[in-house]
């Protein structure tokens, strides 16, 4: 499914962006108000970049990004969204950039005990999601919200306090938005979408281990078949392919920060052949382990 997010942008967008342009002088990443992270890139991918996001909020104030999940294909930009319940492998690109129209983003990590208190107290209509993820048009609250949690960015003294109000505010704006039914399935015990998003993150912080199908389903409480089918149909993956990508990402950034090689990294993930790792790296990230590190540091994308 192919699916391309265009909102003209309003006088918020415009001014977020302004607002972006201002506290991002150059190209880089910005830790901003209450856990906010802001991003300016100057350079298209050429390609699509594995990447498996955790439980997040993206907005873009300029230019357009491609995510690739599974066979789905969603093209969003200014005045869109990209949300996530769930640690979600992707495949991502940004296009329409350059050093004189950068591209522009902002990321906020989802509180998933915060949206799990506001789901139980809330009593609305659950949906289990096809997907653990969607992107969506910017509601006008919802970027309100958001605009006003950049600019405490530059009151430091106010958002110790307001901060954390206005941070709260946008989980409840996530609630109330299009994916909100599906934020509250995923956070309240007893619903499928808790049960497998449980399974995730017991495989994110299990993933160097072995595991049997049998196993992680019966921690799901389900069946073998229903928990491969709701697991797959989450994440785009199977949970082996799952644990491969927590693995190989995993190893991606031991070799990119701390200097690893491929075999200490291989090793270090959980495999036993550094040549089976060898091959599965190429296969996900496009070439062997040494030439895909070399290429992201010349490129930037090491920042």
């Amino acid at each position: 499914m192919h699916t391309e997010f265009r909102v003209d942008p309003g006088r918020g967008q415009t001014l977020l962006k302004d607002t972006l342009l201002r506290l991002m002088a150059a190209e880089g990443n910005y830790p901003a108000a209450g856990g906010l992270t802001l991003y300016r890139r100057h350079n298209n991918d050429m390609e699509h970049r594995p990447i498996i996001y955790q439980p997040v909020l993206i907005v873009i104030a300029q230019g357009e990004k491609s995510v690739k999940i599974g066979p789905d294909h969603f093209i969003y930009g200014e005045g869109s969204y990209f949300v996530t319940g769930v640690n979600m492998p992707t495949a991502c690109a940004v296009r329409g950039v350059s050093a004189d129209r950068p591209f522009l983003s902002l990321s906020l990590d989802i509180d998933k005990s915060l949206i799990a208190r506001m789901a139980a107290e809330g009593g609305c209509e659950m949906k289990e999601p096809p997907r653990g993820s969607m992107v969506a048009p910017l509601e006008p609250a919802l970027l309100d919200a958001l605009m006003r949690l950049v600019e405490l960015t530059e009151r430091p003294d106010e958002a110790r306090v307001i901060a954390p109000l206005t941070v709260m505010e946008i989980h409840y704006r996530l609630l109330r938005g299009p994916f909100g039914s599906q934020l509250r399935a995923l956070s309240l015990p007893g619903t499928l979408s808790n049960q497998v998003a449980r399974s995730i993150v017991w495989l994110k912080e299990n993933f160097r281990e072995p595991f049997q199908i049998d196993d992680l389903a019966k921690r799901s409480n389900m069946s073998p078949s229903t928990f491969h089918k709701y697991f797959k149909n989450f994440t785009a993956l199977s949970p082996l392919q799952y644990q491969k990508r927590l693995r190989l990402e995993e190893a991606n950034r031991l070799m990119l920060v701390r200097g690893y090689d491929a075999a200490r990294a291989s090793e270090a993930v959980g495999y036993e052949s550094v040549q089976q790792f060898n091959r599965e790296y190429k296969s996900l990230f496009g070439a062997p382990p040494r030439r895909d590190i070399m290429k992201m540091r010349e490129s930037g994308l090491a920042v």
